[in-house]
């Protein structure tokens, strides 16, 4: 009796179970595990830019001080990094999917790292738009990775930002440098007041 019991128990537990994970669209856990196409090692980290192992010396668009002893800046670049030809400077970064109803078990992502410094509360080159500043207190980094929540707000930021940029007033290139009238920073020109 007991064992039937028992059986019943686990059957009806393996069978929420199921159900629960064929909800969500997955049956078993998932891995996603992103690349860098090209990477390049690190030699060091200035205030102004980072030091690559070609020799390059690349600085971060927006970032105006790249706070060098930051865990989850340290963690992003451990496996090189990647340059665009924007510019723009991407690593990879372990994610933390903290939900237990969440398929995923295993995330390494590919991270601009622009965006991830803004959320993590670095000094930038421009004035950061109200709802930017509202999200980058709670840059929540940890043991186990960059908290998933905080991972998509970030996705995206310099973009966004740069299509902000994209007017006639106050334009700077993601280095702080004035850009020439009718000419955006990201890509698509848009003239204000035709």
């Amino acid at each position: 009796m007991l064992i039937g019991i028992v059986i019943g128990v686990s059957g009806l537990l393996f069978g929420v179970w199921i159900l629960n994970n064929l909800s969500l669209g997955y049956l078993f856990p998932r891995s996603i595990v992103e690349r860098l196409n090209h990477p390049v090692s690190v030699t060091g980290v200035t205030s102004n830019a980072l030091q690559l192992g070609d020799g390059r010396s690349i600085p971060l668009p927006y970032i105006k001080t790249i706070p060098a002893d930051l865990p989850i800046l340290n963690d992003a670049i451990a496996e090189g990094v990647e340059v665009d030809p924007n510019g723009h400077v991407f690593g990879l970064l372990r994610i933390h999917h903290w939900c237990g109803n969440d398929p995923v078990r295993r995330h390494i992502a590919r991270v601009d790292l622009s965006d991830m410094l803004i959320m993590a509360g670095a000094d930038t080159t421009i004035v950061l738009p109200d709802w930017l500043i509202a999200a980058s207190h709670e840059h929540r980094y940890g043991k186990f990775g960059w908290d998933v929540g905080a991972w998509l707000q970030s996705r995206h930021i310099t973009r966004t930002i740069a299509q902000e940029l994209d007017t006639d007033r106050d334009r700077t290139s993601p280095h702080g440098e004035a850009l020439p009238p009718h000419r955006a920073y990201g890509s698509r020109t848009r003239r204000v007041g035709w």
